[in-house]
């Protein structure tokens, strides 16, 4: 596994926690739907709520926090892998739907957590994507 692909699995390992911790259930970490490219890093849900997360992993701010990394293109696709969630499984039971965003920091050399941050409701889809 490349070096990248191996932080970022870690920045995941480190929200899930994070979220279970915060009273967050985790249905599906790395959820694809069954036709399309798309992946969702976590699928969690609080109450009758469901949240679908993005992690993003740096070991450097310097070229921005990594929550900027989260470009258009990549929301368009959460969107849509979530509507192919709500359409393979029985999402009848969730009231609302969220997208947030988990940006993580660890040791450039260490790969230890430096910082992590929550942003819930980071991202609204369309209104036509209801």
């Amino acid at each position: 596994m490349a070096v990248h692909n191996e932080i970022g699995a870690l920045g995941e390992d480190f929200a899930a926690s994070m979220l279970e911790a915060e009273g967050y259930t985790i249905l599906h970490r790395n959820w694809r739907p069954e036709k399309g490219r798309q992946e969702v890093d976590i699928i969690a849900k609080i109450e009758k709520q469901i949240v679908f997360v993005e992690v993003k992993t740096r070991t450097s701010i310097y070229f921005g926090e990594p929550e900027e990394y989260v470009s258009p293109d990549k929301m368009k696709n959460l969107f849509h892998a979530a509507s192919m969630f709500f359409t393979q499984s029985d999402g009848n039971e969730y009231l609302d739907v969220r997208f947030d965003v988990v940006a993580v920091v660890l040791g450039r050399t260490n790969h230890k957590l430096v910082s992590y941050r929550h942003l819930s409701n980071a991202f609204r889809p369309d209104p036509c994507f209801y």
